[in-house]
């Protein structure tokens, strides 16, 4: 398997675009899958640039209804009409993210967007022999404080705290090793792990990519470092796997989270290459 960044927050070359925002190609022995793309068709300048055919992708898999995830769909379904596109419908409502009394949209342009490529998801789900989407998470750990400033509007068109039930994470296993993806880990990325290997019955993830939204984008700041340490203590809990994050986690988190997990964790960014 190899992944590549196509956009995130920074960039590890000059030549790429960055943004905030997340997508990631997947290239796997029998896929070739897309999770997020970013705010605007940025990833696909860069995928032109890193000679990435995105006309060729088989499945695209949104992480949650944000904006940053999902805002280059529209431009993606002009160079590739015929890949699914696997999301829970939920990720159509509108979000916002609030400052004060002020809310800000923040979900898909959906005035914008075919529905008619895309594939909603319930629940737990197969997609193919390798490759497992699953939602509605335990959240008994760890949950950002980020989420406290963000707001799905219900059918009522009241605005409520968002439960992130829109929230999905792929779990790709190919040569006996297991790739969990995360997006933005708005359900906490311990809490979405444990509800993983509960639900499967498997002893371990290998790896884990994804952002862990540590950092508030609206505010600015960053987790206390009490709760960054217990995050790190929860993720301690899976010696065997190896941890890359990037996008919401923010530069000064990472920080903490490399001095508390040493070689265990690894920052990805725009041009990023990683081979499974």
């Amino acid at each position: 398997m190899k992944i590549t960044t196509l956009l995130e927050n920074t960039s590890s070359n000059h030549d790429l675009i960055h943004k905030h925002g997340l997508c990631l190609y997947i290239e796997s022995d029998q896929k070739k899958i897309l999770f997020d793309t970013g705010p605007d068709d940025s990833f696909i300048k860069n995928a032109n640039k890193l000679d990435i055919d995105l006309s060729n992708i088989d499945l695209v898999f949104l992480s949650h209804g944000h904006a940053d995830h999902g805002g280059g769909i529209p431009a993606f379904q002009k160079i590739n009409p015929n890949a699914r596109i696997i999301m829970t419908k939920a990720a159509m409502n509108p979000f916002y993210g609030q400052l004060f009394c002020f809310h800000k949209y923040i979900g898909l342009p959906t005035d914008e967007i075919n529905p008619g490529q895309f594939e909603f998801i319930s629940q737990d789900k197969l997609i193919e022999d390798n490759i497992h989407v699953f939602t509605q998470f335990n959240k008994n750990g760890f949950t950002p404080r980020g989420n406290r400033n963000l707001r799905a509007k219900n059918s009522m068109g009241k605005k409520t705290a968002d439960d992130f039930s829109h929230e999905i994470a792929i779990l790709i296993t190919e040569n006996n090793t297991r790739v969990l993806f995360t997006g933005c880990s708005h359900s906490g990325v311990g809490n979405m792990i444990k509800t993983v290997l509960d639900r499967t019955g498997f002893d371990k993830i290998d790896m884990v990519l994804g952002g862990f939204h540590l950092f508030n984008p609206a505010t600015k700041k960053t987790e206390p470092l009490g709760s960054i340490k217990k995050l790190s203590q929860e993720l301690s809990a899976y010696p065997d796997t190896k941890f890359y994050t990037g996008h919401c986690t923010g530069k000064k988190a990472f920080g903490n989270l490399k001095q508390l997990m040493e070689e265990r964790i690894f920052q990805f960014q725009t041009g990023t290459k990683i081979k499974v």
